[in-house]
């Protein structure tokens, strides 16, 4: 079949959506000329509504959505709610449907393709029976969703290639809560980028809709690509006027999207220039050493890493070294900390598995010294408490000389959660301040200064009473968030009353523009003068620098405490 492809690059949802009904409207008109292929990266970002989507699918409100430049829009695919935007192909064919090509072979036949594309780049991919799409390990690589009229079919398909996966946790993807959400990136664990995708994409959604592809030009008249976000004039509309609100969804099922109206999303105000990135903060990346193998692991057992989901700088040298710290209770977060990239959203209940899982790893990794740390789970009643003492243990059963540390939340100041973690004895307890007393409010969000300081008091109480177990207290502490050189100093100080004995502080460098801004870069000589002034009053270790995090080369700090404060356990 005669198939004129088009190339749009990216483009707005509803330039795209509008080209997409004229094309139909051509086709149905003359069947002579043929399909058409549309392939576009959909920019901004915007979640469509299928047929099927509920209030109840919504997971954050539809405000906060277009607060984040999401744009909304009823379609009138089959399925539920899915996400478009940077990083991710959409793939539109428009052809006439028939006894021969049925709606049915037409939905396989995207199928096929995408599990094609997906094996030329070494992903195995499936089908899940009784239901639509293409998964990889139980989650969702790419998503179906087709609209027929008069025997066109139109919509098609969404392939994940290397998007932020954080934009799938603000609803349910697809209806389908027991089911997560992946990429191409994600499963062979490097960057890719679109471009290397989408020729593979059309060839094989050519072969498996037998359809001759032509490259050509949108036809005329068709919709140009609209302002960027930030070139849009006041008024320009965010949302559909299908939806305003979740509440729109209980009254009726989402239909086709109309034009917008004259309904707005308010603008945001500008953000302010951000400072340059100093020569200190500029360096190469590492050798790659071990880190495909342990990608390979971590992804294979199911392992989400606070170096991936927190988007540490350091990644690139610890993988390469073959060391990670392991995220556990799930890679979505109660809380919303401005600071944080891990996605904030209604979890799942703990993997029974987790444990055992995070213990295998450890033992193919060969590691000495295990760094365990969890989202914020205010969800539970004991925080996770449980689950940490369960992971050490398991840790500690395979791996008996291996030193465990982990980096709990603050279980909203629950020293029996606090207990709970300790009595599975780990080598070192950390819990993170983050920034100063004034801060924050406004950069962590739920959490307490005075209740981060009283859970680490109480670890180091009972660090003191022994009891047969010896372990550190460490804390960690960010510069950049706009405190000033006395009001870290005075956090240190806090953190050093409270009993910590092990220090780190590091650079705050933004995830992404919608977190809070790095107000200042502190320069080498902050962070030396800071590293004196806690051993001056008492800390045994001080990590501080620009790209110190809090499990930084945790093995070689807890080494050193241990060289100065107690014997290493055998």
């Amino acid at each position: 079949m005669r198939t004129r492809l088009h190339d749009l690059g990216r483009r707005a949802y509803l330039p795209t959506l509008a080209l997409q009904e004229q094309l139909r409207e051509q086709v149905r008109a003359r069947p002579e000329d043929g399909a058409h292929l549309i392939i576009v990266e959909h920019d901004p970002p915007v979640i469509t509504l299928g047929r099927r989507t509920r209030a109840e699918h919504f997971l954050v409100k539809a405000e906060q959505l277009r607060a984040r430049g999401v744009e909304l829009h009823a379609s009138a695919r089959g399925g539920a709610m899915t996400w478009h935007g940077p990083g991710q192909i959409a793939a539109y064919p428009i052809l006439r449907l028939s006894e021969k090509r049925s709606l049915r072979a037409h939905i396989r036949g995207m199928e096929e393709a995408v599990i094609a594309t997906l094996a030329q780049f070494g992903v195995c991919a499936q089908r899940i029976p009784g239901l639509t799409g293409v998964w990889v390990n139980g989650e969702k690589i790419a998503a179906i969703g087709v609209a027929v009229s008069h025997w066109i079919a139109w919509h098609g398909l969404a392939l994940n290639v290397n998007p932020s996966l954080d934009a799938f946790r603000w609803f349910i993807p697809c209806g389908i809560e027991d089911k997560g959400v992946t990429s191409l990136a994600r499963c062979l664990n490097r960057d890719l980028r679109v471009e290397e995708a989408k020729p593979v994409l059309a060839a094989n959604l050519a072969k498996a809709l037998e359809l001759n592809l032509e490259i050509t030009e949108p036809p005329a008249g068709a919709p140009h690509d609209p302002p960027r976000r930030h070139e849009m004039l006041p008024g320009a509309p965010l949302v559909s006027r299908h939806v305003q609100s979740v509440g729109d969804f209980s009254r009726r099922n989402a239909r086709a999207s109309s034009p917008p109206t004259a309904n707005v999303a308010r603008q945001s105000a500008p953000l302010p220039p951000r400072p340059r990135m100093p020569p200190w903060l500029r360096r190469p990346i590492p050798p790659a050493g071990d880190a495909a193998e342990v990608r390979a692991i971590l992804a294979e057992l199911k392992l989400p890493t606070v170096c991936v989901e927190a988007r540490c700088p350091n990644i690139h040298e610890c993988f390469g070294r073959r060391t990670a710290t392991f995220m556990i209770l799930g890679d979505l977060c109660t809380r919303s900390c401005r600071f944080c990239s891990v996605a904030r959203g209604r979890p799942l209940p703990p993997r029974e598995e987790e444990p055992a899982a995070l213990a295998e790893a450890c033992a193919r990794l060969r590691l000495r010294h295990v760094v365990i740390t969890s989202v914020t789970r205010d969800d539970l009643a004991d925080g996770g408490a449980t689950h940490f003492a369960r992971t050490i243990r398991a840790v500690k059963g395979r791996l008996p000389a291996a030193r465990v540390e982990v980096l709990t939340p603050d279980f909203r100041g629950a020293t029996d959660a606090v207990d709970l973690v300790l009595d599975a004895a780990p080598e070192v307890f950390s819990h993170n301040l983050e920034t100063v007393a004034r801060l924050q409010r406004s950069v962590r969000g739920k959490a307490n200064y005075a209740h981060s300081l009283a859970v680490l008091a109480h670890a180091a109480r009972r660090a003191a009473e022994r009891n047969g177990h010896s372990f550190a207290v460490k804390s960690g502490l960010m510069l950049g968030l706009g405190e000033s050189f006395a009001e870290a100093l005075d956090a240190v100080r806090d953190l050093r009353a409270a009993g910590c004995t092990m220090l780190t502080v590091g650079q705050y460098l933004p995830p992404s523009p919608r977190h809070a801004p790095a107000v200042r870069f502190a320069a080498p000589a902050e962070f030396d003068a800071i590293a004196r002034e806690a051993r001056a009053i008492g800390f045994s270790v001080v990590a501080a620098g620009p790209f110190v995090r809090s499990s930084y080369l945790a093995e070689e700090t807890y080494a050193e405490e241990s060289r100065r404060a107690f014997s290493i356990p055998k």
